[in-house]
């Protein structure tokens, strides 16, 4: 599937002007500035922009006869309210001025960059736009399409050149390349963390199970099971791996909210205090205390009582 659209979707995103609702007067002082893309058929589904009522652009629009547009998100709840968007009119600057009306509206993107808020846009038939870019969605890689898109290039113009052709991702993460090397960082210190407190937690259970060895003999010699051991051994582990990661969350958290102006800039999707993101990590140091105390408690457990009561 392949479009075009003008200008691009990305950097500068599209042009911008102020527009009139038609039944609905601006208010003093309201912002009426939108952006606005030309979009060619089959634009919305070649970058994946989902439908939320009404239709597409298609190509028995793109002689503005009648005049039409498809509107985001942020565009219908904005002027419209919880009110339908589709059929409304919309006056368009420019000369002349055009009467358009809206025939669907699309989800929000960020055509402005991906650091940027979305703004409310307009898109609009595309009719003999110079420039702009041509978008292809397919399963293949770009590199085994590249060759298929310049021969059909070539064989509709010999003179049309194809300057580059990147996937939309490689944009994308282009825009966000410094918060994905603060991620990849963040994640190799973090997972180092996690390894040294796995190692100490693992450390300290096998010490405590090794100064207990004639304690777990004589419970063994006076009836004791190896699941009574067992699960000895990782209750008390339980009771001090909740302790601290109780600590740890609360500690976390506090610096967080401290820290939160100064970090928010580095992050991208997620904010400094996300719930889900504490939690994810207090579960994961969970399953990592357990795993390490889990061996020293096996261990207590196979002790022979003959010779944990000779043990000093």
């Amino acid at each position: 599937m392949a479009s075009y659209a003008w200008p691009g979707i990305y950097g500068n995103g599209g042009w911008s002007g102020g527009i009139e609702i038609e039944g609905r007067p601006a208010a003093a002082g309201e912002d009426n500035e939108v952006g606005m893309i030309s979009a060619g058929p089959g634009f919305f589904d070649a970058i994946g922009m989902g439908l939320l009522e009404g239709r597409y652009l298609n190509s028995q629009d793109q002689n503005d006869k009648p005049p039409v547009a498809v509107v985001n998100a942020s565009f219908a709840r904005h002027y419209f309210g919880g009110g339908a968007a589709l059929g409304r009119r919309v006056e368009m600057p420019g000369m002349p001025r055009v009467v358009r009306e809206i025939v669907g509206v699309v989800r929000d993107a960020r055509h402005y960059g991906v650091r940027e808020k979305v703004m409310r846009m307009v898109y609009l038939p595309a009719w003999n736009e110079q420039g702009g870019g041509f978008f292809v969605r397919t399963q293949a890689g770009a590199r085994a399409l590249s060759g298929t898109i310049r021969a059909e290039v070539a064989a509709i113009d010999k003179t049309a050149q194809v300057e580059g052709i990147r996937p939309l991702k490689t944009e994308v993460n282009d825009m966000i390349s410094q918060e994905r090397l603060t991620a990849t960082l963040c994640s190799v210190l973090g997972g180092l963390a996690v390894a040294l407190a796995a190692i100490g937690l693992y450390g300290v259970v096998a010490y405590s199970v090794s100064r207990r060895t004639s304690e777990f003999g004589i419970r063994m010699a006076l009836g004791a099971q190896r699941g009574d051991v067992e699960r000895l051994v990782l209750r008390q582990t339980v009771a001090m791996m909740v302790a601290g990661v109780a600590a740890g969350l609360a500690a976390a958290l506090v610096l967080a909210h401290i820290l939160s102006k100064a970090i928010a800039g580095m992050l991208y999707g997620v904010s400094p205090e996300d719930g889900m993101i504490f939690a994810g990590a207090a579960l994961l140091l969970a399953v990592i205390a357990l795993f390490a105390a889990f061996l020293p408690a096996r261990r207590a457990s196979r002790i022979d009582p003959t010779i944990a009561l000779r043990y000093e």
